[in-house]
């Protein structure tokens, strides 16, 4: 005849898993009763600004900006505009093109700064690199800069496309007068 083991022994190992299972996820913390808290991060470049420390955030945020970061680059740009550092300033944006993070605004800003500092053909260039990605955001401001960014570099050819191609379908008069410039009549 076989011998069975007693009720209590077998209630008491079927209760070990649970138990375990159960302290299990008490140490790993699955049983959060509340959300974690998110932690804000310290931008040490604004602390650095707030206590006027303005190189010395320039210097922070130059460090941070080599890797490439966007956010970097954009706190860069923006910290070397306020000590009034062009050149600083035009590098940072021209990252931010050549990796392909720059927004329209930041296109023109990048060429406007580069346009200013005499290298109309790199400025030429980002605009038309703007024109191709994001062509349905083009409007007639950004035309005009074009266009007259275009007479300067002696390259209209260049502009030339985009004023045919607003002109068919806004019909403007603007348009109109920034294409009749460009195409020489």
């Amino acid at each position: 005849m076989s011998r069975r083991p007693p009720q209590s022994s077998l209630r008491f190992l079927s209760a070990i898993p649970l138990v375990v299972m159960a302290l299990a996820l008490l140490v790993l913390g699955v049983q959060r009763t509340t959300p974690p808290v998110a932690a804000v991060p310290l931008d040490i470049g604004q602390t650095l600004i707030a206590e006027g420390r303005i190189d010395d955030a320039l210097v922070w945020y130059r460090g941070l900006a080599r890797d490439g970061d966007p956010a970097a680059l954009r706190a860069l740009a923006a910290t070397a505009d306020i000590v009034g550092d062009t050149p600083t300033r035009a590098e940072a944006m021209r990252r931010l093109v050549r990796d392909g993070s720059a927004t329209l605004d930041e296109h023109v800003e990048a060429a406007r700064l580069l346009a200013a500092t005499g290298a109309l053909h790199p400025a030429l260039t980002v605009l038309y690199n703007a024109e191709r990605r994001f062509a349905g955001a083009l409007d007639e401001r950004f035309l005009a800069f074009y266009a007259a960014l275009a007479r300067d570099a002696a390259r209209k050819d260049v502009a030339l496309p985009l004023a045919r191609r607003m002109w068919t379908t806004s019909n403007s008069e603007g348009v109109l007068k920034i294409l009749v410039s460009l195409s020489g009549a």
